[in-house]
């Protein structure tokens, strides 16, 4: 069977303005280091926009990254990388999509790339086609578009079974891909993203082609009489915004000689591709390929919104916005805030609101420390505070491997993972103390951190004086969120929140489905569908190389056994491997049920970042070793139907071959699901707080 039969209907050879087969233009991008984020090209107005954005232009192209870092890092390479809009603009990072829950969003997707050459039958699941490309929407709850697994045309959404092929030679017009999704109004509100899911070309695309997708808040989620959810939706919305796309540049060979295919350098991904990656790895085609990040055994980096170390201004006291997403093809970090001598630091607080684009059962969280693995997102507000004497104002964020809460027992299995990025100072955080000092706003795409930050930083030491509350008019400041009635704000809640004291409202798709609440909601748990899924990869005989699968089986499409997720009932997953597969889910999240602790590896903690009843799309628990019922994860389909995947998040492992397809069954339907991806005669065995269909 040909896996990688491009889909022709699906694309559109579309004739462009310029004529191909000229001089094709190059373009670079210069990494900013130790610079203020908000200087990094593309940072206000494209990463952060000042106003709803549900449609962009993106053309993939060569761009060569270079860094010349004062500390020594040196590099130059060329990657397939987006441009931004018709201007074509050479930043780290595709434009963000910023839209409201039922608004359309539509994605303009055209591959100017070159490859001669073509994908050999001898190596169907192995690093290929490294320059042809698609689309995937990654963590949004969206229709997958796919009703039948011999569908030939596309039909919109999230299907990332197409190909958008690259050109053969420069004379040839660009393919180029209409791509829409239909963003149902009971979405939660989030962060998310879009990159390349080509299967066979992910590793070498995704940590240089990749966009955010924010929907925006709905006040819906946190009614003002649920607990404390008015003070904690005024904290939210009134915070400045912060957008930190961390990004990881991978040219480290993997220390341990036995595990360089599990987690390959960029190099070993371009050289072993059916064809070869021809921007890649020596200076040939004219594409410069060097510096001490590529020399002995490389170095990784991880970038911050197209940054290295870029500095991070805040105001002393005041309460951040950060939302996070780790775009990188691979590995997994844990990040916390230490002082200028790389002890903990207590100045600086995070308390977590999010994960994947859905909301905590209870917020605010307070943790010490984040661990995020590539594909993860979350939502945090963050403050960092000066004693009234302090002998620094600086702090940094860092991921190093060192002193980890998650590791207080410095398990070396733990510390040393092969998977981990470790980087001292990812970004330095520069606290002000007078709320108007110059730099403070980095978030000058949104109104308010422009021009009302500083006004309610003044104002709320007042307020609290006085023992009053203030009203904060956000609707008439902010044009970035679309609240129908003003939060009121708290004075007293802002200056000490309380942890887990806003327990949000529930769409249908992230509803708790531990056993108590299926026992309340009259669904016996003993009727939950259980299934074990699992990874495992095996090395090739001739030492070039692994293979990965799904429960023993490699990809294919089509499937002849998908797994199945059939809706109107509460499907579980078990794993047995948390640690080294960050297991990721299209179409939908899912919710941790059970962790088997009698697996954890020896003086690691969980913290409370990890626990049970949390939902995510992507999880990656490194803590939990492989053995029986490591992990188990709960969903409850619908009404999404038809043909998606599940995978496992290290794209090296995706490109191998760790990826299977699910079908999300509507019932009365068995290979072919409704064509218009929407099920509705089944009935949600745990109602959210609104219906979905």
């Amino acid at each position: 069977m040909n896996l990688h039969v491009s889909l022709l209907l699906l694309v559109t050879i579309a004739a462009q303005c310029s004529v191909y087969g000229a001089a094709e233009r190059r373009y670079t991008y210069n990494i900013p280091s130790g610079q203020p984020l908000e200087k990094t090209p593309g940072y206000l107005g494209s990463l952060i926009p000042m106003k709803q954005v549900p449609e962009i232009t993106i053309t993939q192209a060569p761009v060569t990254w270079k860094l010349s870092d004062p500390g020594g890092l040196q590099l130059e390479f060329t990657a397939p990388s987006y441009l931004t809009g018709t201007s074509k603009l050479p930043y780290a990072f595709g434009p963000t999509l910023r839209l409201r829950a039922g608004g359309i969003m539509k994605i303009k997707l055209v591959n100017e790339m070159i490859m001669e050459g073509n994908i050999t039958e001898e190596a169907p699941h192995a690093f290929m086609g490294p320059l042809d490309t698609n689309l995937h929407t990654h963590g949004l709850w969206d229709a997958n578009g796919v009703y039948d697994q011999n569908q030939t045309s596309y039909a919109g959404q999230d299907n990332i079974f197409i190909n958008v092929p690259a050109r053969k030679k420069p004379s040839d017009a660009p393919a180029s891909l209409d791509f829409s999704s239909n963003i149902l109004k009971e979405h939660l509100p989030g962060i998310h993203w879009y990159h390349p899911h080509k299967h066979g070309s992910t590793t070498i695309q995704t940590s240089t082609s990749h966009g955010s997708i924010i929907i925006e808040d709905d006040p819906f989620w946190l009614p003002a009489r649920r607990g404390l959810c008015g003070p904690m939706q005024a904290l939210i919305s009134t915070a400045p915004e912060v957008l930190l796309d961390i990004s990881l540049l991978f040219f480290k060979l993997a220390s341990n000689p036995a595990k360089v295919w599990d987690s390959p350098t960029y190099q070993l991904v371009s050289n072993y591709s059916s064809p070869q990656n021809p921007l890649c790895c020596e200076s040939k085609n004219g594409w410069v390929f060097g510096g001490s990040m590529t020399k002995g055994n490389g170095t990784d980096i991880l970038l911050v919104s197209g940054a290295y170390k870029p500095v991070i201004t805040m105001a002393d006291g005041v309460w951040y916005r950060w939302r996070m997403l780790y775009s990188g093809a691979k590995g997994w970090s844990t990040f916390r805030f230490l002082d200028t001598a790389m002890a903990n630091s207590k100045q600086c607080e995070w308390l977590l609101i999010a994960k994947d684009g859905v909301y905590l059962m209870n917020i605010p969280r307070k943790v010490e420390a984040v661990l995020m693995s590539s594909g993860n997102r979350l939502e945090a507000m963050v403050r960092c505070s000066l004693p009234s004497r302090s002998s620094s104002n600086e702090f940094i964020l860092s991921a190093t491997a060192t002193n980890d809460p998650f590791n207080p027992g410095n398990n070396q299995t733990f510390a040393t993972d092969f998977f981990r990025v470790a980087q001292d100072e990812v970004a330095r955080i520069k606290v002000v103390r007078r709320p108007g000092s110059k730099g403070q706003h980095i978030n000058k795409a949104a109104k308010y951190a422009a021009e009302q930050a500083t006004k309610d930083t003044q104002a709320a030491p007042a307020a609290a004086a006085a023992g009053a509350d203030a009203e904060v008019d956000v609707a008439a400041v902010d044009p970035a969120h679309f609240y129908s009635k003003p939060p009121k704000w708290d004075s007293r809640f802002y200056r000490n929140p309380v942890p887990d004291s806003c327990t949000p409202l529930r769409p249908s798709y992230a509803v708790d489905m531990r056993d108590a609440a299926l026992t309340a909601a009259g669904y016996p748990p003993s009727r939950v569908n259980n299934t074990d899924v699992n990874f495992a990869g095996y090395n090739n005989a001739d030492g070039l190389g692994t293979t990965c699968t799904v429960n023993g089986q490699l990809f294919s499409f089509p499937d002849p056994s998908p797994l199945v997720l059939p809706m109107g009932e509460i499907v579980q997953w078990t794993t047995n491997n948390g640690r080294s597969h960050p297991f990721h889910v299209h179409t939908q999240p899912f919710q941790l049920t059970g962790f088997n602790l009698s697996n954890q590896l020896i003086g690691t903690e969980l913290t409370n970042f990890f626990k049970v009843g949390d939902f995510t799309d992507t999880m990656l628990i490194p803590q939990i070793s492989i053995g029986a019922g490591s992990v188990q994860m709960r969903f409850q389909p619908g009404p999404f139907s038809g043909y998606a995947v599940m995978h496992c998040h290290y794209l090296n492992h995706e490109d191998l071959g760790c990826m299977k397809v699910i079908q999300w069954k509507c019932p009365g339907y068995d290979a072919v699901q409704p064509a218009s991806g929407i099920c509705t005669n089944f009935k949600y065995p745990v109602p959210g707080a609104v219906p979905s269909y």
